[in-house]
């Protein structure tokens, strides 16, 4: 991986990236182009039409910025060269985001990662921090993400600010557009002259699944609920609208404390290959996460590894 401000860059671009990288100074920037095209993608292969049109397409240039001041240099050069700028953070979306399709300059933001502060009920953080690591950091003092996606391991807060619409967690809290579930946000506009704004309350729903289109996301406050031990139940059912109805029960039961309440149709359970002896043949599941306190342990559970 190059990261060096002299690298040579792709003399096929129709941009001016050697311009760029003068702009650039000590900004982190790869123009390794096997890295380059391997970090343009994300997971838009899951859908085989997608993958006929993204298949290929890949940014010029990364630049890593290591704080707001290195996206605000980005951001001014790419408005002054007309330069396409594409920002990617844990890339774990597949609707093809995170893809550059004109080339160009992808920005990862992943440098943008550490938490400024945090008090009771809510974190002001960089935008490039993943969840995993913020909850690491939050659950000693007994907070946590009030919700998060399933790539919770890989993906961003941005990221998942930029490109998603709930989680595991909206159960209880709804989805992202839901009032305070974004406190602010903090954003870079790309313009030769990049101002930066602070978005606040309901002005902060303007970043929510834009992808980036109405500013680059540098930093956000974002509400945190009580940590609490979490139990991951699969329960089996012979047909799904028991599911279903079981799973609607305890979402309308405020008393219990719950994550995430799933129902799943049999077959598509059988997908689930490394879990097989938590998925009985032929069975409908609605798979759980409830709070340790609100589990009963007098019920019979069949405990695997």
């Amino acid at each position: 991986m190059n990261v060096a401000t002299k690298a040579t860059p792709d003399a096929t671009s129709r941009y001016d990236i050697a311009g760029f990288i003068a702009d650039m100074g000590d900004v982190p920037v790869i123009t390794e182009m096997q890295s380059v095209r391997r970090r343009s993608r994300d997971f838009f292969w899951y859908s085989p039409i997608l993958n006929a049109q993204l298949h290929g397409k890949s940014a010029d240039i990364i630049a890593c910025p290591r704080d707001e001041a290195d996206v605000i240099r980005i951001a001014a050069s790419c408005a002054k060269r007309r330069i396409p700028l594409t920002v990617r953070a844990g890339a774990t979306g597949n609707y093809g985001q995170a893809v550059p399709l004109e080339g160009g300059v992808l920005l990862d933001i992943s440098g943008l990662n550490a938490i400024a502060w945090h008090r009771p009920g809510v974190v002001r953080v960089g935008a490039g921090a993943r969840m995993d690591a913020m909850d690491a950091q939050l659950r000693p003092t007994g907070w946590e993400l009030r919700m998060h996606p399933s790539t919770k391991r890989m993906a961003t807060i941005g990221g998942f600010v930029a490109g998603g619409s709930g989680g595991i967690g909206s159960v209880t809290y709804g989805g992202l557009r839901e009032p305070g579930n974004i406190i602010a946000a903090r954003i870079v506009t790309v313009e030769e002259t990049p101002r930066v704004i602070e978005l606040r309350a309901e002005a902060a729903q303007f970043v929510n699944r834009a992808y980036g289109t109405t500013g680059i996301i540098t930093a956000l406050e974002m509400p945190t609920a009580p940590a609490w031990p979490w139990i991951d139940l699969v329960i089996a059912f012979d047909d799904f609208e028991t599911a279903m109805q079981v799973g609607q029960e305890v979402a309308l039961a405020d008393g219990v404390v719950k994550k995430l309440l799933t129902p799943i149709a049999w077959p598509l359970p059988s997908y689930f290959k490394e879990l097989p002896h938590a998925f009985p043949e032929g069975k409908n599941v609605l798979v759980a996460m409830i709070a340790e306190a609100s589990d009963d342990p007098r019920q019979p559970r069949h405990h695997h590894p």
